[in-house]
């Protein structure tokens, strides 16, 4: 899973880093858009990892009684 994120990381700071300057506007939507999309981004990935520690403790508490 770690080499997903690491290509992931490399395909974003590419793209990141071959776009041009843009002097454009942004309305009060755009603004309100952007948050809504980081917020949303972060409680997802809290989501996910909230769901991922959970299963592995799933997983350490079966080995444990066994």
């Amino acid at each position: 899973m770690s080499r997903f994120f690491i290509v992931f990381f490399a395909v974003i700071a590419a793209i990141d880093s071959s776009a041009k300057a843009s002097y454009a506007y942004l309305d009060p939507g755009a603004g309100s858009q952007l948050i809504q999309m980081t917020l949303a981004g972060a409680l997802g990935l809290i989501f996910a990892l909230k769901t991922t520690f959970q299963r592995f403790l799933q997983v350490a508490r079966a080995r444990r009684s066994k």
